[in-house]
C-alpha cells in the first residue's frame, strides 16, 4: 500500500509542477538574443507562449532578404526547436531547422539548411542588453 501511495503522490506532484516548469523554460528563452560571428551580427527575438515558440531572426538586418520568421517552434525539456523560413525577393524560399538549448546562460543553436548534407553551423547567442527608453530616465519639464 505504501508503494502505491508514494507513486500516486509523485505523479500528482509531477502534474502540479509541470506547467511551472514550462513557464520557467519559456521565461528563460523569451526575448532578444544576439551574437557576432565573423563580423556579422545575428539577432533572434523569441516569443514563447507555454511550449510554443515564434519570432524573427536576421543577419545584416538592413537587408530584407536576410530576415527569417520562426515557425513550428517548440519548447520542452530545456531544449528549443524551430524552423526559420526565409522569403527572399531575389530567389526561392529557404528553410532551416534549428535546435538547441541554454548553456551557461547562452542560447546554443545548431542551424541546418533543409536538404543540406553538412552538419550545419553552431551559433552561441547571448541576451541583448536592456536599454531603457529615454523618456523613462528623464523628467518632463513642467510649464511656467
Amino acid at each position: 500500500m505504501t508503494g502505491r501511495w508514494s507513486t500516486a503522490l509523485l505523479a500528482l506532484l509531477a502534474l502540479a509542477f509541470a506547467p511551472g516548469a514550462q513557464a520557467q523554460d519559456a521565461a528563460a528563452v523569451r526575448g532578444g538574443w544576439l551574437a557576432d560571428v565573423n563580423g556579422v551580427r545575428h539577432i533572434l527575438y523569441l516569443v514563447a507562449r507555454d511550449n510554443t515558440l515564434s519570432g524573427v531572426y536576421c543577419t545584416r538586418c538592413d537587408e530584407p532578404d536576410n530576415l527569417a520568421f520562426v515557425q513550428d517552434g517548440a519548447l520542452g525539456g530545456g531544449k528549443v526547436r524551430f524552423a526559420l523560413q526565409y522569403q527572399p525577393d531575389s530567389g526561392r524560399a529557404l528553410r532551416e531547422t534549428v535546435e538547441g538549448s541554454l548553456v551557461n546562460g547562452e542560447l546554443e543553436l545548431r542551424f541546418r539548411r533543409q536538404g543540406a548534407k553538412d552538419p550545419g553551423r553552431v551559433v552561441r547567442l547571448h541576451r541583448c542588453v536592456h536599454v531603457p527608453r529615454p523618456a523613462a530616465q528623464r523628467r518632463v519639464a513642467q510649464g511656467p
